[in-house]
C-alpha cells in the first residue's frame, strides 16, 4: 500500500489522544506527548504542580523496574531450567545458534556497511565504537530478541 505524503503527515496527528494510545500508533503517541511536553514546558509556572505529581508517581515505577530487573537473571535461568527439562538441551542450542547468528550478522553490519560509512567520512570506526561505548553497553545490556507484536 502507497502513502502520500500528505497522508503520512495527517497521519502523525491522533484524532483523540486516548485513541492514538489504544490503536497502538508509535508516531501518533510520540507526537501527542511531544505537543504535551511542549505546553507543559511554556506553562512551567502553571504546570509546575502537574510535572510534581508525575514525578512523585515515576518514583515508584522506576523503583519496581529496577526490582524487577534485579530478580530478571533468577526467572531466566527458571525459564531455562524449564526448558531443557522439558525439552532437552537441544532446544537452547538451537536457540543459541539463534543468538549467535544475530549478533554475527550485526557484527557484520556493523564493521563492513557503517565501517565503509565511516572511512568514506574519514574516521574509523573503531574510534566511533570507543567514544560511545558506555551507551553500547547499555543498550547491549538491556535489549532483547523478542520481536514486535503483530498488529
Amino acid at each position: 500500500m502507497t502513502q502520500s505524503v500528505t497522508g503520512f503527515l495527517m497521519n502523525i496527528i491522533p484524532t483523540t489522544i486516548v485513541g492514538a494510545f489504544a490503536d497502538g500508533d508509535i508516531l501518533q503517541c510520540c507526537s501527542s506527548r511531544c505537543c504535551s511536553a511542549f505546553r507543559w514546558r511554556w506553562s512551567a509556572t502553571r504546570a509546575r504542580p502537574v510535572l510534581n505529581f508525575l514525578q512523585a508517581l515515576t518514583t515508584p515505577i522506576f523503583k519496581l523496574v529496577s526490582v524487577l530487573m534485579k530478580a530478571a537473571p533468577i526467572g531466566a535461568f527458571g525459564a531455562m531450567a524449564f526448558t531443557i527439562g522439558k525439552y532437552g538441551i537441544g532446544a537452547v542450542i538451537n536457540l543459541a545458534m539463534l543468538v549467535g547468528t544475530f549478533y554475527v550478522t550485526s557484527l557484520l553490519f556493523v564493521f563492513v556497511v557503517l565501517g565503509a560509512v565511516c572511512r568514506y567520512n574519514g574516521f574509523s570506526i573503531l574510534s566511533l565504537i570507543r567514544y560511545i561505548k558506555e551507551e553500547l553497553l547499555l543498550v547491549l545490556g538491556t535489549s532483547s530478541l523478542k520481536p514486535p507484536c503483530p498488529r
